[in-house]
């Protein structure tokens, strides 16, 4: 695999979308990404109860931020 030469970052997030707080830190991280300008965002809505999700094995991107509610989500982040 070639590795990417844009100067954009790619970052995932994991945080939960069900409670007030977790739509809250996704608004701060929306803002900030609007002010560096070179972020391109992955999210997917997430619940506090969702598993870990598959396409994160193979994430090519820059960085993950994410709100860790398991020792599932730990481990499958230690390992990127």
């Amino acid at each position: 695999m070639k590795p990417r030469i844009s100067k954009r970052k790619r970052i995932a997030l994991l945080v939960e979308s069900s409670l007030g707080s977790g739509r809250e830190i996704l608004r701060g991280i929306s803002q900030f990404a609007r002010q560096v300008d070179n972020w391109d965002l992955l999210y997917a809505p997430r619940g506090l109860e969702d598993v870990v999700p598959e396409w994160l094995e193979s994430w090519d991107g820059d960085g993950v931020i994410a709100r860790i509610q398991d020792e599932n989500m730990l481990r499958a982040l230690k390992k990127l």
